[in-house]
């Protein structure tokens, strides 16, 4: 136990984590992993209340703002694998969110109704929206 306790000690000196929590630009990257990680928990909390998988149109919306708040703080950081992930990502994301609108916006030029989510055909309450 006195090697775990010596070893982590040790590692929490090397990261200077102290020195590091007063940077602001710390704060910053760690409010977007959390708004990145947002998503996930979102995604599994509507799954939950409507018994099965899903993927609710928030987590693209938090999917595109948190990443594109990573690749800011990967942009400071001149952390080119960062950026890049996260660039190509929210070009993923932004390509999702496209996707669901112009399928939207088809049905209603064709004068087809909102399309029903699985849930509603399902005869469950969707008190969540989107798709």
């Amino acid at each position: 136990m006195a090697t775990i306790t010596h070893w982590f000690s040790e590692l929490w000196q090397d990261f200077e984590v102290w020195e590091k929590l007063r940077d602001p630009w710390v704060w910053f990257g760690l409010g977007a992993q959390a708004l990145f990680f947002g998503r996930f928990l979102w995604q599994w909390i509507v799954s939950e209340r409507r018994g099965h998988s899903t993927i609710p149109i928030a987590f693209w919306y938090l999917s595109l703002s948190g990443g594109g708040a990573l690749f800011i703080y990967a942009w400071h950081q001149r952390d080119l694998v960062i950026m890049l992930g996260q660039l190509l990502a929210c070009a993923i994301y932004l390509r999702n969110l496209m996707l669901i609108y112009s399928q939207a916006r088809r049905r209603a030029l064709a004068g087809l109704p909102k399309a029903k989510l699985r849930s509603e055909v399902n005869g469950e309450s969707d008190s969540e929206g989107g798709y």
